[in-house]
Parts: C-alpha cells; structure tokens; sequence
C-alpha cells in the first residue's frame, strides 16, 4: 500500500516464464536464451535481441533491425561506428585542458577547480559553478 492504495504484485515463475501481476494485470514476460539470442516476450510481444560480437564489431539485432556497432581504439582514439556511420573520438588532457574531438569538431573543455569554485569552459564559454 502507497498512500493507502494498493499495488498487490503476484509473482509466478514457471519454468522460463516468469509472471508479474500488478493490481490483477498481467505483465509477464518470457525470456529465452540460445547461443547469441535473447528473445523477451513482454506480454506476447516479441522484443527479441541479437548479439553477436566478432574480434572488435559487436552487432545488436531488435526486432531484425541491426543496430550494430564498431569500436576502435588507437591511443587517444576511439572510433564508433553505428550502423557504419562513424561516431569517432579523440580524447586528449593537456593539463587542466580536456579536448574531445567528435568526427574531427572540437568540444573541448578546461575545468579549473579553485577551492569550492568549479569552473568549466566548453568551447571558451564559461559554464562555471559554485
């Protein structure tokens, strides 16, 4: 009971289904695991999930839609790929100074920390907090 109502959960586990009941509806869900895929039925309907991972690609499947993605890293480099559209980025801390390089764009910032003063700089804009 919250505040007086009532939200009375019924749990059945029978096998790999598992049932949750929530004020007389049922939720349940059925999850299946075979090799690389996952399928969970939430109410009948099918979320399923593929993921299959090879060297550095890692592919994720819902519903047969590919959302697979492709992660490199070479030093201060990590390169994403989703979808084989690159979401890359470069990473360098030079002192107090962070510069983040998306598909080659600067976002860089420069975080200062002078006692309970926080300072933040994205792109030379000061975003400071105290």
């Amino acid at each position: 009971f919250l505040n007086d109502v009532c939200r009375h959960e019924l749990k059945n586990a029978m096998r790999k289904n598992g049932m949750a009941f929530l004020n007389d509806v049922c939720r349940h869900e059925l999850k299946l695991v075979e090799h690389s895929l996952m399928a969970t039925f939430l109410n009948d309907v099918c979320r399923h999930e593929l993921v299959m991972t090879e060297y550095i690609s890692k592919r994720t499947f819902l519903n047969d839609v590919c959302r697979h993605e492709q992660n490199d890293r070479y030093g201060t480099w990590q390169s994403s790929f989703l979808n084989d559209v690159c979401r890359h980025e470069r990473k360098q801390v030079i002192g107090y100074n962070y510069f983040a390089f998306l598909n080659d764009v600067c976002r860089h910032e420069q975080t200062l920390a002078a006692l309970v003063l926080l300072t933040y700089f994205l792109n030379d804009v000061c975003r400071h907090e105290h």
